[in-house]
């Protein structure tokens, strides 16, 4: 045991160590055209990370209630998948549990051995992927073309999905920046990732996710410059971002409201007024979710959901809960959403505690179009919030000399 602390210390104290085990969990769909290796490398990459992690977990066994009440949710998917499917989608529902519990674990890990080096590790593997995508783009204009000619993709994931990857990449790099006092560097050097990015893979979600966030992240910017920033408190609130997130989905999917906007979908995000056929989608998917209203369908694979709704999910995060847990899955999934509130209302006077916040709010936003089905960086952020009490004060910078 003493030997596996000792480990524990040395891998998690460790920031490169920290980024080269997050990184197999955080392998964007685009990478699967990479061909069979590198998808069978990266699965044994992962595989040792979990031996990693287990290894570290070992020495000290630390589980936070946000990790509970992520794994209770897997789990309530888990056994209805055997419920409805007997067993058939088991196979993807195992790979996304055990990444997401990895990753989540992993975190708490780190938050108790060293949560510096978790920033730092985090920072280095997200920043090395968005790097990545903006160079591919620029080497292949049409995106990496795989199951031809179906579809494009980008190393971050086909449309939105790159800000998925971005928007938590934003609050690490306020975080990363903040604790070397580059408050502005740190803005300037966010707008130009945006902005590439955005040039080189459009899509109207993740146009509207980041440009919430820098909207919501300027404000503290200009708190000592302009009489906005004495409202600083109360426009950065966890519980308004959560009502608002709320309009938003009664908007889209109960009142079915899209035509009311018509003149910012079509002529700022030149989208049409189906939202790319996503009104369709959630009116064929709402049938299916009464069918099994309190304990849902379970995980479904990508072929079963194409042959039900012409799609590979619901595109919508709650209706994806509803229609894999049910109105249970669903409360477990909302009650973890919770879990941050107290910690975000608390550090919300922070340069770090108000970028967290503002990401968590953007990304929310970004998943009213599409759902949680991968194990992004997004659960990263969230557990990145739920200890946003003891990460910031070990980010802070050092005291003028």
């Amino acid at each position: 045991m003493e030997r596996l602390n000792k480990f524990r210390v040395w891998l998690l104290g460790s920031p490169l160590a920290v980024a080269l085990v997050f990184l197999p969990f955080f392998r964007p769909s685009g990478l699967l055209a990479a061909g069979e290796l590198f998808v069978h490398i990266s699965s044994v990459w992962k595989g040792l990370s979990m031996l990693c992690i287990a290894a570290c977990f070992l020495s000290r066994p630390r589980l936070s209630a946000l990790t509970i009440l992520l794994t209770a949710y897997q789990v309530l998917q888990g056994i209805m998948t055997v419920v409805r499917h007997s067993g058939g989608s088991m196979g993807d529902w195992l790979t996304v549990t055990a990444s997401i519990g990895a990753v989540c674990l992993l975190v708490d890990l780190c938050v108790g051995t060293d949560p510096k080096a978790l920033v730092k590790g985090l920072f280095y593997c997200l920043a090395a992927l968005v790097l990545i995508n903006l160079a591919t783009v620029l080497i292949w204009p049409g995106g990496i073309v795989f199951d031809p000619p179906q579809t494009d993709s980008y190393f971050l994931g086909r449309d939105n999905g790159h800000s998925f990857f971005i928007v938590p990449l934003l609050a690490l790099t306020a975080l990363f920046g903040w604790s070397r006092r580059w408050k502005w560097y740190v803005f300037l050097a966010a707008a130009a990732v945006f902005g590439a990015a955005v040039y080189l893979t459009w899509s109207a979600a993740g146009v509207v996710t980041v440009t919430v966030f820098l909207a919501l992240f300027v404000l503290d910017l200009l708190e000592e410059r302009d009489p906005l920033g004495k409202y600083r408190g109360r426009v950065c609130n966890i519980c308004v971002y959560y009502c608002a997130i709320a309009a938003v989905f009664l908007l889209l999917i109960v009142l079915k409201a899209p035509a009311r906007f018509s003149f910012l979908i079509e002529n700022v995000l030149h989208k049409n007024i189906m939202l790319s056929g996503r009104t369709v989608l959630w009116e064929k998917v709402t049938p299916l979710v009464m069918d099994h209203l309190f304990f849902g369908h379970g995980a479904v694979t990508w072929d079963d959901m194409c042959k039900l709704v012409d799609e590979i999910n619901c595109h919508n995060v709650i209706m994806q809960c509803l229609f894999d847990t049910g109105l249970v899955g669903l409360g477990i999934f909302l009650a973890a959403l919770g879990l941050l509130v107290k910690p975000l209302m608390r550090t919300r006077r922070s340069f770090c505690g108000y970028a967290l916040a503002a990401a968590v709010m953007a990304v929310l936003l970004d998943l009213q179009a599409e759902s949680l089905v991968y194990p992004h960086p997004c659960y990263t952020l969230f557990m990145l919030a739920y200890y946003a009490e003891t990460i910031l004060p070990a980010m802070s910078p050092a005291p003028e000399p």
